[in-house]
């Protein structure tokens, strides 16, 4: 590695504006055969200025700091209209072969800065020095990387001073040195002390900014506690030797942090979601169809799971979870990653100890719905075919898909004199938001969602869709099913129509703010399928993501059906500007007797336990009150162990959701009772109670001002038959179906 000396020059700035400071290094030539010596010049300003923090510049290989066989280096630094004083550090470097080079360091500036030399530089009352090597297991690359979590990290403890000034931060320097080819970054990480996955911009605490060559330099006043430091190259390739030396003006500690899975066996599986395989979240009735492997434990043992996706791959949220074998249902699990992320470092499941001889069943999940490890947005998907082989029938019938499905599409970033940032930046790069929905713009200038229909298989959709939305019953104040638009019937030879659909958002987008719109979402899906219970039609499939909400006007744009942070034409971003306190929305739910078990997402279903061909048929209406009442369990009252969070201030529905859940459904209420129960329980409710907000078990925070005016807002619409809903809550696979066929879902 390169000899590098640290010189240190104090300055003062005599005027109110900006001004340079110039340091030249001259290498003195005792050889002129010498070819192979190089020098480097690194010059930082010992400001806290949030400008030059650079924190977050971790993908960037910057220039400055480069070496070079030139005699002379010049780096020029600014300084800052706000520093009337401060010091440079200069760090002068030197790789080759000399065992006697000298150097000479110049300082310039205009007579309005006076400059002094520290001839005597401070000795850190603390300080230690590690040497390590990057390696083909340890060289992660930078946080763009996978790998990035691989990569050396240390458990920085720091300790108060003793005496008076024992809250004082401490002033820590870190310096990382490597061989002059290595590009390289330290970061300082809030943590307990263990290892980190992946850097999030809110718990970095300082960084060297962009990667440099040999040399990485990081300053900062911290208070005591625990932090992990955390050493990279720029790319896995990057290997060799380092140094790691830590000055500190508080007594510390530092420990190297093992590596995951340290000290255990490991073992890779490498396979790939695929449109058979890929079975969406617990609450899709898909899930089973995900990837399962089984576990076989001779001994006792401790176990860690960790399921990543391989490059080149899009953004995808995932989650591993572990099961019994013996859990046929998948509803009881034994360890799980937690909440679906997309975190490019993928998801881990706790470390779990397991007794010996028990069997276990992985499942890995996306909640995409066809997702593969090798997408490729530039080239059409196998459903995405179908659409744009449709391109010009449904525009034909006023309807135009979005740019990706021209017939003759190029993506954007291909074209010629593309010059814009690429891949996931581009509205084109976004496919289907579902293989059967996808959205269009009518010739009226409005947006719309088209969802495909199969008359051969599901021939009763299409009825149904149109018996709700006939005038006489779609005035209905229960109606909260999806109004049907506009029917386009198959072209001739084909099987597939059109269900055309307002253009819709899920429900929890933008989420809840106050316990009061809550329960108006309650008392619009329980009055929609009662009002369809009334029709002699069920529901089918009640779970989360089979509502959806008319909550576009709460955004000051149309959201992107698969990026919400953007608008649908990717010409800019757009944010919620309001709630459903001051803009109330509404709800709308889907679709003879006794029905064949199983269906729909929630396995959980009592009557579904019997998967024998010969199981007795049930009662559809019963399963539907079953699944309403177990959805408001998992996603309100009682959460699913990780994966979805429980609420506060909802145990005034208990009662009611253990009727609904009943095993035997005899026991259970009918909607039509479900309806008149949740009237009563919302008349005892105070207005304190409606205008709560919405929070996570164990979470608090303050009440905002647009939540305060819910209140009067709920209590109007309850106590007045005659105002009639703004907003519906639809239904995503839009609503009912037959009983006796529920395969077009």
């Amino acid at each position: 590695m390169a000899a590098t000396r640290q010189s240190i020059i104090r300055f003062t700035n005599q005027t109110i504006g900006e001004e340079e400071i110039w340091i030249l290094l001259t290498r003195h030539i005792n050889d002129s055969s010498r070819t192979s010596e190089y020098i480097s010049l690194k010059v930082d300003l010992e400001d806290d200025l949030p400008a030059r923090s650079n924190l977050f510049d971790q993908t960037i290989l910057a220039t400055k700091g480069t070496y070079t066989n030139s005699t002379h280096v010049l780096v020029r630094t600014k300084i800052h209209s706000s520093v009337p004083s401060g010091i440079v550090s200069i760090f002068s470097s030197y790789d080759g072969k000399g065992m006697d080079v000298g150097y000479t360091l110049s300082a310039y500036s205009t007579s309005n800065v006076s400059l002094s030399w520290e001839t005597a530089l401070p000795s850190p009352p603390f300080t230690t020095k590690v040497d390590g090597v990057f390696t083909n297991k340890n060289a992660g690359g930078n946080c763009t990387y996978p790998t990035f979590m691989v990569n050396p990290q240390y458990h920085l403890q720091i300790h108060p001073r003793r005496g008076p000034n024992s809250s004082s931060k401490a002033r820590v320097t870190l310096t990382l040195q490597t061989q002059r080819d290595t590009p390289i970054n330290i970061s300082l990480v809030y943590s307990q002390g263990g290892r980190i996955d992946e850097l999030s911009e809110n718990e970095l605490i300082a960084s060297s900014g962009a990667y440099t060559y040999g040399l990485a330099r990081v300053r900062k006043e911290i208070l005591p506690g625990d932090s992990t430091v955390i050493l990279s190259a720029f790319e896995p390739r990057y290997t060799g030797p380092y140094t790691l030396k830590i000055d500190s003006s508080h007594p510390f500690e530092l420990r190297p942090i093992p590596q995951e899975g340290a000290g255990m066996y490991g073992k890779v599986v490498r396979g790939a979601w695929t449109r058979a395989t890929s079975g969406g979240g617990p609450t899709s009735d898909r899930y089973s169809r995900n990837p399962i492997f089984e576990i076989n434990i001779p001994s006792l043992t401790q176990l860690k799971i960790r399921l990543q996706l391989l490059p080149p791959f899009t953004p995808t949220l995932l989650n591993v979870t572990i099961f019994p074998a013996s859990d046929r249902s998948l509803q009881h699990h034994i360890a799980t990653s937690g909440v679906f992320n997309d975190s490019i470092s993928g998801v881990a499941t706790p470390q779990i100890s397991l007794a010996a001889g028990k069997s276990l069943g992985l499942l890995l999940s996306m909640t995409d719905v066809h997702p593969s490890y090798k997408y490729d947005p530039g080239v059409l998907g196998e459903d995405e075919c179908f659409w744009r082989d449709h391109y010009d029938f449904l525009k034909a019938h006023g309807y135009t898909l979005r740019q990706r499905y021209k017939p003759d599409w190029v993506p954007s970033w291909e074209k010629d004199g593309y010059t814009g940032r690429k891949d996931f930046h581009c509205e084109d790069w976004w496919g289907l938001p579902h293989f059967r929905i996808l959205d269009a713009e009518r010739n009226d200038g409005s947006f719309v969602v088209l969802k495909k229909v199969d008359v051969n298989s599901d021939p009763y959709e299409l009825l149904i869709a149109k018996y709700f939305s006939t005038p006489s019953l779609s005035v209905h104040p229960k109606n909260h099913c999806v109004p049907i638009l506009d029917i386009i019937n198959p072209q001739e030879g084909s099987q597939w129509a059109f269900l055309v659909m307002p253009y819709l958002l899920r429900t929890h987008e933008p989420p809840f703010t106050t316990i009061g719109e809550v329960i108006a979402f309650f008392r619009q899906i329980v009055e929609g399928i009662e009002f369809m219970h009334s029709h002699n039609v069920v529901h089918g499939d009640c779970k989360t993501d089979n509502f959806m909400a008319d909550t576009v006007p709460l955004f000051n744009g149309i959201p992107h059906p698969k990026n919400k942070m953007m608008s649908r034409d990717f010409r800019g971003h757009v944010s919620v500007v309001t709630s459903r306190t001051k803009r109330p929305v509404c709800d709308p739910a889907k679709a003879p007797h006794l029905r064949q078990p199983p269906w729909g997402g929630y396995k959980s279903v009592p009557e579904f336990h019997d998967f024998s061909p010969d199981a007795p048929p049930c009662d559809p209406f019963a399963v539907d009150v079953y699944c309403l009442g177990h959805f408001i369990r998992l996603e309100y009252l009682d959460g699913w162990d990780g994966i979805v969070e429980a609420k506060q201030g909802f145990e005034f529905m208990r009662g009611l959701v253990d009727d609904m859940t009943q095993t035997d459904p005899k026991q259970r209420p009918s909607m039509a009772d479900v309806a008149r129960r949740f009237d009563e329980i919302v008349k005892g409710l105070d207005e304190k109670k409606l205008r709560s907000p919405v929070l996570k078990v164990g979470k608090k925070t303050k009440l905002r001002k647009d939540a305060q005016l819910y209140g009067n807002n709920i209590f109007m619409i309850r106590n007045s038959t005659s105002v009639r809903p703004k907003r519906r809550f639809l239904n995503r696979t839009d609503f009912a179906k037959r009983d006796w066929d529920d395969r077009g879902r």
